[in-house]
């Protein structure tokens, strides 16, 4: 099901583990609050950010499709994060300028498939930012558009062999920030 979430005196909070709350047809959200909780979001379709609070909580909130953000608060603790996979095999876009605590991407796929940022987007990361197919094909992320979109690293950045592409990353961190690649 698609879902939108637009009342701001809700919240919708996931619970069990080792199991997915999965949305088969995109997420909206307008208002109110989504709680990852203890167990994986799935997000197949486009996921649409215009108000409220994401909070991907101790795991990942893993959009399958476009991602577009227009206003709202994202948050997350340790163990979570936004994790960009990609089931489809066509590019998909992150559009719209926003901060997240971590952001993974990580296709887990034995094909080539690519992430673009968005024209005027900056996707700012100010924990951990990990490039990292863990299956073996090339995941590759370009910054598209005039001005191309870019991604600003203020912590520390993983990215393994079976990355490429464009995207500009900018090192912005106030600490020392570490490379493993």
């Amino acid at each position: 099901p698609k879902v939108t979430l637009n009342q701001s005196a809700t919240t919708i909070t996931t619970t069990g583990t080792g199991s997915a709350v999965t949305f088969e047809d995109g997420m909206t959200l307008q208002a109110g609050t989504y709680k990852g909780g203890t167990t994986n979001t799935d997000i197949f379709g486009t996921t649409k950010l215009s108000g409220g609070t994401l909070d991907y909580e101790t795991q990942p909130f893993r959009p399958q499709g476009d991602f577009t953000y227009n206003s709202g608060t994202i948050t997350g603790a340790a163990g979570g994060s936004i994790k960009f996979g990609n089931t489809g095999g066509t590019a998909r876009t992150i559009t719209g300028s926003f901060t997240a605590p971590t952001v993974t991407f990580d296709i887990n796929a034995a094909t080539a498939q690519t992430w673009q940022v968005g024209a005027n987007t900056v996707l700012t990361v100010t924990g951990a930012l990990t490039m990292d197919n863990t299956n073996t094909a090339t995941m590759t992320i370009n910054g598209t558009g005039s001005p191309a979109g870019k991604i600003v690293a203020q912590g520390n950045i993983v990215a393994d062999s079976t990355v490429a592409g464009n995207v500009a990353i900018d090192l912005t961190g106030g600490n020392s920030q570490s490379i493993n690649a």
